[in-house]
Parts: C-alpha cells; structure tokens; sequence
C-alpha cells in the first residue's frame, strides 16, 4: 500500500487561510507529511489557488484533496452543487486529483429514493470532474454536529453507501472512507471497510473511543462528539476502538494506493505529537 501521507489543513489552519502562516509547511515536512487536504472556501479559493500552489510547492508538499463543507441531497438552493463545482476548477489548479463532498440529509428516510436523488444531482459534476481529470469523493458521516437526528444521511450506513455507488456507476465518483466515522455511527469499520474497499479513492484517519450515553469533559486535549445518545472522545492513532489493522488490510487486498490523510482532531498543544504519532503508527513495519 502506498504510504503517501497528508494531514487535513484545518487541523492547522482551522477556518483560515493558508497564505500567511506557510510556516506551518516547513514543520509538516519535517515530520514526514507529504501533502496537505485543503478546504475550499477556506484554505484556497479559485483566485487565490495559484498563490497556494506556490507555497505548497516551495515547502514540497502537494494538494491530496479538496474538501468543500457541501451538501448535495437536501440542499435546496444549489449552494453545494456550486461549491463542488468550484472546488473541481480548484483541484485542477492545484495539481490535485480529489474533491471531498458530502452526501446530506433531510427526505423521507428512504435510503434508496435518496440515492436516486443523489444520482440526478451529481451526475453533471461527475461529468465536469472526469474532464478535468478529478475524482469526486464522498465521505462517510455521522451526526457528530446534530444536523441530521433521524440519521437520513445515507453514507452512516456501509451497505446503503454500496448500494448508492451501483446506482450512480460512473467512474469520476469514489468514496472517502473514514472508519472513526463508521465507528461512531454504529458501523463496524472492519465490516464496512470488506464491503466498500473496491470504491475507495480516499482515505482519512483517526481513532476514538466511546465514552458514554451523556457528554463528559473530553480527556485534556482532545475533543468529543455525539450521535444520537452515545458520545465519543479521539484519541492516539491505533489506541481507540477502530481496527486500523482490519482496515488497512482490506485497503491493501484491493491495491488502494492513494493517500493516508491524519485528522487526529486534537487541540492545537498536541497537534505536532500527535501528527508525529500518527506518522510512526502508519510507517509500521507490520503494514508493509
């Protein structure tokens, strides 16, 4: 498996540029990170793009992915089809190859008339992607935000997001498989890591840890999310409840070889130890 290691922008940068603190670049290198996820509109815009290549490239690190804050089934004003379609002319801009969506919520809770829904509204950025040679990747959720308390976001559910990828069959679309995501949704990631590995086109990681029905004071440092009534803490990669083991395999039975992008989601005091950590547990000799 390839061992191309990225880390999520944000977890530097949160909601900011990019541009002006580039001294972060320097120190990303230096722990063995070779690309970054940057977020659209956050991090890099159309008319800024060239100016963060240019950065990026003088620290030597590359765009794995750009992420955009989208929705697509239940957005009614078209503001995420936009988006996404910005972020595709971005990723180009950047060398990049992978633009990260979000599937929604809101309907009926039907699964499958939602991923028929999904089809007809991806299917024009789908085709704007294979064009500029991009893929759209769609990650896994849970309701870690309270946005979606009847779970009707179809991509919580590994054999509802298999089902939507036959539906849809066009080869610009991928997945982006976060297997806390799965953990916290009540997924068991090994299970759907077999299931959904031939779609994968992206992969992002961390680990948590259930820590109860109510939402307790994280341990210092790291942050805490619900689903419903059951709440999570993140933690150490390779610590938690997610069996990276079981994942990484079924990842390397079917050749995946795009990125590993770290998102430990910690507070910013960790963040260089946690990144170090990360780095150590996926350059293990066991994976190889």
């Amino acid at each position: 498996m390839s061992r191309e290691l990225a880390v999520a922008a944000p977890e530097f940068f949160g909601t900011g540029p990019l541009l002006g603190r580039v001294d972060h670049l320097r120190v990303l290198r230096d722990l063995g990170i070779d690309a970054l996820e940057l977020w659209s509109p956050w991090q890099v815009t159309e008319d800024d793009a060239a100016d963060v290549r240019a950065a990026l490239d003088a620290a030597g690190l590359r765009t794995a992915c750009v992420s955009t804050p989208s929705y697509l089934h239940g957005e009614e004003t078209g503001e995420g089809r936009a988006l996404i379609s910005s972020s595709i002319r971005i990723a180009r801009l950047l060398g990049a190859v992978r633009v990260n969506t979000y599937f929604g919520h809101g309907g009926d809770g039907d699964d499958r008339r939602a991923a028929d829904r999904y089809a007809r509204l991806v299917a024009p950025l789908l085709d704007q992607a294979a064009e500029a040679g991009v893929l759209v990747v769609l990650e896994n959720e849970f309701d870690g935000f309270g946005h979606d308390p009847e779970h009707h976001d179809i991509s919580r559910r590994a054999s509802s997001l298999a089902h939507l990828m036959t539906v849809v069959d066009h080869p610009a679309l991928r997945l982006n498989f976060d297997a806390a995501n799965f953990r916290c949704a009540g997924e068991d990631p090994g299970r759907a890591a077999a299931l959904l590995a031939p779609y994968v086109g992206y992969v992002h990681v961390k680990d948590v840890i259930e820590i109860g029905g109510q939402r307790p004071g994280a341990e210092s440092g790291w942050h805490t999310y619900t689903d419903g009534s059951t709440a999570f803490q993140t933690t150490e990669l390779g610590t938690g409840e997610v069996p990276w083991t079981d994942v990484l395999h079924e990842l390397d039975r079917v050749g995946y070889t795009g990125p590993l992008t770290l998102e430990p989601h910690c507070q910013p005091e960790l963040l260089v130890d946690q990144l170090r950590a990360g780095v150590a547990y996926l350059g293990d000799e066991r994976w190889r």
